[in-house]
């Protein structure tokens, strides 16, 4: 274990770490599951991934593919993300706990 997550634990936080491809649904998917059996609840998303797009000296000299790359890294990838643990954050009223008093 490296870098942040390495400090954290040796802080003794609790962290789990998971590699994760934020364009690939399973990857996505992977890391939603093992979140939810690691910590049983979500409360907080932090979705951050993002790269800055592909430099040319003209957009006519960008290939399809490097949009598609761009598109799927910064706006994609974040929307998936959001909506796969906005489902399981998202209780239905009746399982909504009580708000503290």
């Amino acid at each position: 274990m490296g870098g942040n997550a390495g400090r954290l634990h040796l802080a003794r936080v609790g962290v789990t770490t998971v590699k994760c491809d934020v364009t690939n649904r399973a990857d996505l998917q992977k890391l939603h599951d093992t979140a939810y059996a690691a910590y049983d609840a979500v409360h907080l998303v932090c979705n951050n991934a993002g790269a800055m797009g592909p430099r040319k000296d003209s957009m006519l000299d960008i290939t399809e593919e490097e949009w598609d790359w761009f598109i799927d890294l910064n706006l994609l990838s974040v929307l998936h993300g959001c909506r796969l643990f906005a489902k399981s954050m998202v209780r239905p009223p009746a399982q909504t706990p009580p708000a503290s008093r």
